[in-house]
């Protein structure tokens, strides 16, 4: 879980302020609820009722208490439903607001814009304190890792199909009568991922805020190994634990070739014979990397084909795919498309965003 301590950008600055307003109401929100809150606001627009109400409902435990949220929410941010309460002037402090938005629904407009603008801005823009915030944000989003259906069955009180054998057995106890059947259900097993990250030249300004969403999947208890390549293949699965702070600095270090040129081939063949004994038909391998290689393109083909052979899937985060008029022309990229599951855009917080959705939904 995010400690709300280490929060430090003006807009979540604000929004925890309306926490402290809250308390000052006598509420008092526990940290759970303030994370959820956090987390929702990605998920709602942020005008008419929808901000007021997802944020009562999150933050308030008991209808007795709605009179003192409405008051802390007219004082601190100028605005609520004109059936309760008229507008009035916001006395909270959005450290980001400007003086045109110091009033009304503009107060919220002001804070909801920069989190927008953030989430849509190229990744390769982004200031490292932004990046933090963006990891943060993700690791909000983050859900634990989805399992599927196995071939393996257990036994259960519901199901669809009767175990009958185990249901005999309890029938011997009653004198034969059926009163506690059993089912067989399938056991959901997690899987398992591997991440190959790019830190060639061209990928050093993406690199370092893609790791941040590796390190949000692994902190939400995905099974995850994770890889630095460039000319050469570096495991860095030790760093995810790590904070941020110290472990962008570990990864410049611990991955020589950070930065410098780009053998997508041979780091493919690389990890295939390092891990290929550990892939199955649970694995999903994510190459994060914008496919520009100057190694030959029939390597990256080979490679793939025989990681196709051993995974269950592949995807490929590529953050130039998401920009106007992109085409696959660089020859790695155009050499691996055949063996892809699915090429996907990771240049910006959105499309992160939209990333971690997917996974949500693996069948």
């Amino acid at each position: 879980m995010t400690d709300l301590r280490v929060l430090e950008t003006p807009l979540l600055q604000g929004l925890l302020g309306f926490v402290e307003a809250l308390r000052a109401e006598g509420l008092s929100p526990g940290q759970d609820q303030v994370q959820a809150w956090l987390q929702g606001l990605l998920s709602v627009p942020w005008e008419g009722d929808s901000f007021y109400l997802a944020s009562r409902a999150l933050l308030v435990g008991r209808k007795e208490d709605y009179a003192a949220f409405d008051r802390a929410f007219r004082r601190y941010f100028g605005w609520l439903r004109p059936e309760f309460l008229p507008q009035q002037k916001a006395l909270g402090s959005l450290p980001l607001l400007g003086q045109a938005e110091a009033e009304g629904e503009g107060a919220l407009r002001g804070a909801y814009s920069p989190l927008e603008r953030l989430l849509r801005r190229s990744l390769e823009s982004l200031t490292p304190g932004e990046a933090l915030v963006l990891a943060r944000f993700l690791l909000a989003l983050a859900f634990p890792p989805p399992r599927h259906p196995a071939r393996r069955r257990r036994r259960t009180r519901q199901g669809e199909r009767l175990s009958l054998p185990a249901t005999l057995r309890r029938a011997l106890r009653t004198g034969g009568e059926v009163l506690d059947p059993r089912f067989l259900k399938p056991k959901r097993q997690l899987y398992r991922y591997y991440a190959l990250l790019d830190v060639s030249g061209s990928m050093a300004p993406y690199a370092r805020i893609l790791f941040l969403l590796l390190q949000a999947l692994r902190r939400r208890g995905f099974p995850l190994e994770a890889f630095a390549f460039g000319t050469r293949l570096t495991r860095i699965t030790p760093l995810l634990p790590l904070p941020p702070q110290e472990a962008l600095p570990e990864l410049g270090r611990l991955a020589e070739d950070f930065a410098g040129g780009t053998r997508l081939g041979l780091s493919l063949r690389a990890f295939l014979e390092g891990e290929g004994r550990q892939l199955g038909r649970r694995s999903l391998l994510l190459v994060l990397s914008d496919g520009l290689d100057q190694g030959e393109p029939e390597e990256v083909g080979r490679a793939l084909k025989a990681l196709r052979r051993r995974v269950r899937r592949i995807y490929w985060l590529n953050p130039l795919a998401g920009l106007p008029g992109y085409s696959p022309l660089a020859r790695g990229m155009r050499a691996a498309l055949p063996y892809l599951d699915e090429l996907l855009p990771a240049g910006t917080g959105e499309e992160l965003l939209a990333f971690l959705r997917r996974l949500k939904n693996l069948p």
